[in-house]
């Protein structure tokens, strides 16, 4: 996952973020500073990247708001999926609130509560695969999933076997197709 942005770049995640123009993305560079600041062990987090024609000026991900760093995570996650093949929607949204811990510092639980909401109310680009397997996730849901995705946890799928896939007999043909592809 990229944690270089353009301006140009933040822009298109401006549809689902504050702010929207390439003016406005420029407002909050300059009244925060963006340019100036540095990480712990003294690395700028604005850099030059040359392309073809000009320089173009790239912010590091930490820089940006919350909101925009669950958009860029977000789209990062699901496009990751779908360049893999895979379109699991677990999967993208576990790997989005692990990604989004560890880029803006918050708690799992802040990120996972975030990610939950934002999915539900479409506050970033969520492709038709995702959407047609899973309309909305509950914050606990996506607690469950990651267990079970990240600790392997055998006694997690007969919890979630036993529970929640009794609501869901679609849903549960579709989990266990998953875990037999990720088995192979």
């Amino acid at each position: 996952m990229r944690d270089w942005f353009s301006l140009n770049e933040l822009v298109e995640i401006g549809a689902f973020v504050a702010p929207r123009t390439r003016k406005d993305w420029l407002k909050i560079a300059l009244r925060e500073g963006w340019r100036a600041r540095r990480k712990s062990n003294g690395e700028p987090l604005c850099r030059m990247r040359k392309e073809i024609s000009c320089e173009v000026l790239e912010y590091h991900i930490w820089l940006l708001p919350f909101e925009a760093q669950i958009a860029v995570v977000a789209r990062d996650a699901f496009d990751a999926a779908e360049r893999e093949g895979f379109r699991c929607v677990r999967r993208a949204l576990t790997e989005c609130a692990d990604r989004l811990r560890s880029v803006s510092g918050a708690s799992l639980t802040t990120c996972i509560h975030y990610i939950s909401l934002y999915y539900e109310n479409r506050r970033f680009p969520i492709p038709d695969w995702a959407l047609a397997d899973c309309q909305k996730v509950s914050p606990s849901t996506l607690f469950r999933w990651r267990t079970v995705i990240w600790n392997e946890d055998c006694d997690a799928y007969e919890r979630l076997e036993s529970v929640w896939f009794k609501a869901s007999p679609t849903i549960r043909e579709r989990f266990l197709s998953w875990v037999q592809r990720e088995a192979a």
